[in-house]
């Protein structure tokens, strides 16, 4: 009995921590789009945020459009990365119900996996929020949820960031 009690609490202890993993990596990217934001305004410079999926390292890099200058770079830890609707058994929509299915499958809605801040604080976004989910995948088989999804949406044209986080059990998104 206690052997199971044991297995069972590491078991909990997990799930909880790869769910701390990819909320600290929403609330850091969240951070990242208000600092290019702010570096837009303060170089009075278009500042884009471009996503980068990849096969095992998804990331972002932050620069400035005129002269490509780097401002950060960051790699996602392994027990983050961009949301595939296609090979995970979770949501199919975003926030502002554009169907992921239909996308790159890499959980990424931003034309060119890109968007722009302007000198004035404003983003270019489309006409509907653009999104940005995460989710912690089990590491041995990244089709199965460890932590669920995380939206990270820019507002058209005002270029607020907000996180919402999928409610599995109300199969919704509500925002943080």
């Amino acid at each position: 009995m206690v052997i199971v009690a044991i297995l069972a609490t590491q078991v909990v202890f997990s799930f909880t921590d790869s769910m701390a993993r990819v909320k600290a990596a929403a609330f850091n990217l969240r951070a990242d789009m208000n600092l290019a934001r702010a570096e837009a305004v303060n170089r009075h410079a278009n500042v884009v945020v471009k996503f980068m999926p990849g096969a095992t390292d998804d990331g972002y890099r932050i620069y400035t459009e005129a002269d490509n200058e780097t401002i950060k770079r960051v790699g996602f830890r392994d027990e983050v990365q961009f949301y595939d609707a296609a090979a995970v058994d979770g949501p199919t929509k975003t926030p502002d119900n554009t169907d992921l299915t239909g996308s790159a499958g890499d959980g990424i809605i931003f034309a060119g996996n890109a968007f722009r801040m302007r000198p004035d604080g404003t983003s270019d976004t489309a006409d509907d929020n653009d999104t940005v989910i995460i989710y912690g995948p089990d590491p041995g088989d990244h089709t199965v949820m460890r932590a669920p999804p995380i939206a990270i949406v820019v507002s058209p044209n005002t270029g607020r960031v907000r996180l919402e986080r999928w409610r599995k059990e109300e199969g919704a998104w509500k925002e943080k």
